[in-house]
């Protein structure tokens, strides 16, 4: 963890703060809802940056059902955490097996059925490779 805090008082050190976190080598588990299995995503590499005026950015570089994966994330400005936040802006890619998935948009809060706008975006080059990720079945799709 790296955090340069400066200030006349604590208000002022976050304000003026810049935060960098870093893991590396560590793993996520995950309880699937269709089987109830549990899934490991492991991570060689994952880090958080934040700064008063600037978006939350997460990224980290793993594996997910032994396939390489890519996850970058952005959200709210770190400032808008500290008062009356009403939404959660979600900016996010991942790219995993030749497929690409970007979500972007808002989750209301405090979060509710039906209550989300969001962007999604899926390319995929192979179908089985996502079904394996995801451990479900989808439609059939043509090209």
């Amino acid at each position: 963890i790296k955090a340069e805090l400066k200030g006349d008082d604590i208000t002022h050190a976050i304000k003026n703060a810049d935060i960098a976190l870093r893991l590396e080598e560590g793993y996520w588990k995950e309880r699937t809802l269709i089987k109830d299995e549990i899934r490991k995503l492991t991570f060689s590499n994952a880090s958080l940056r934040a700064s008063w005026n600037k978006a939350v950015e997460l990224h980290l570089d793993g594996m997910l059902s032994n396939e390489a994966i890519r996850i970058d994330v952005s959200t709210n400005k770190l400032s808008e955490f500290f008062g009356d936040i009403d939404k959660l802006d979600l900016d996010f890619k991942a790219h995993a097996a030749s497929i690409d998935i970007v979500l972007k948009g808002a989750l209301y809060l405090p979060i509710q059925k039906k209550h989300i706008q969001l962007n999604i975006s899926l390319k995929v080059n192979d179908m089985e490779k996502l079904k394996k990720i995801l451990k479900s079945e989808l439609p059939h799709f043509k090209n």
